[in-house]
């Protein structure tokens, strides 16, 4: 049976286009575990997932975590069923919590790597520079608090995802300024680093983010500033970038121009 709260949590995410993979994973997470608790038969869950996935490359197609998460969960779900022969919904559950935990604890790595590269390179009292809304960046700067003298946000126009992670970093306590885009070149040249998530890493190193990173780190490698992207295992993807997003470079429709 469809459950109306589920599908409701669900349309949501769909319909979220300003946060980042991490913050819509952990409201993946938690949608996830209502459904395996309510879902008595194996197959019915595992036919969830498979349309999730379907459904979070429509709505979500460059956020490759979300679909690599559910991945992940519907491997090891199969991998459960032929373990033991058969599957319960408690053990759909436990699949879970196991990928939700490997998430959590990957998300600590990162946030630790990163005070630790500050670290080694006397890094004692940072200015740092971001944009957009990421959930891996705001745990690493929130990790490293006591090192942090201010946070600059730019705002990521025309959605301005920047203005939901300003907002966070100030309530958290943080001295942050939301800086518009086109003040780009005057903060580069005056922060410490850069500091930026991302949506993906591909098999040749390139990596996939919001429109508007390259120039950022661009300008801040001319202004000789340094710059770190932070991810985590579930950023990785099995594919070459320029021959499978074509189709996402052009916005008009066909035989429009």
């Amino acid at each position: 049976m469809r459950n109306a709260t589920i599908y409701a949590k669900l349309k949501k995410i769909y319909e979220d286009k300003t946060s980042g993979a991490s913050i819509l994973a952990g409201k993946l997470f938690s949608v996830l575990k209502e459904k395996a608790r309510e879902t008595e038969r194996k197959d019915d869950f595992l036919y969830f997932l498979k349309a999730l996935k379907r459904d979070l490359k429509k709505h979500h197609p460059l956020l490759f975590q979300l679909q690599n998460l559910v991945d992940i969960i519907l491997t090891l779900a199969r991998e459960s069923t032929q373990r033991v022969g058969s599957a319960k919904r408690e053990d759909m559950f436990k699949v879970i919590k196991i990928v939700e935990e490997r998430f959590k604890k990957a998300s600590e790595k990162v946030a630790d790597n990163f005070s630790r590269w500050l670290e080694a390179n006397g890094l004692n009292k940072v200015s740092i520079a971001t944009l957009s809304y990421s959930g891996t960046v705001l745990n690493a700067i929130l990790h490293v608090k006591n090192k942090v003298s201010s946070v600059y946000v730019f705002r990521s126009c025309p959605k301005c995802e920047g203005d939901k992670m300003a907002k966070k970093l100030s309530d958290l306590g943080f001295n942050v300024f939301l800086v518009n885009d086109f003040g780009l070149d005057h903060v580069l040249g005056t922060v410490d680093l850069v500091v930026s998530g991302c949506d993906a890493v591909f098999e040749n190193g390139d990596i996939l983010n919001k429109a508007g990173t390259s120039p950022i780190f661009k300008i801040a490698r001319l202004a000789g500033k340094e710059t770190l992207v932070l991810c985590d295992f579930s950023k990785f993807v099995r594919m070459k970038p320029v021959k499978n997003f074509k189709e996402f470079f052009y916005s008009w429709q066909k035989g429009k121009s």
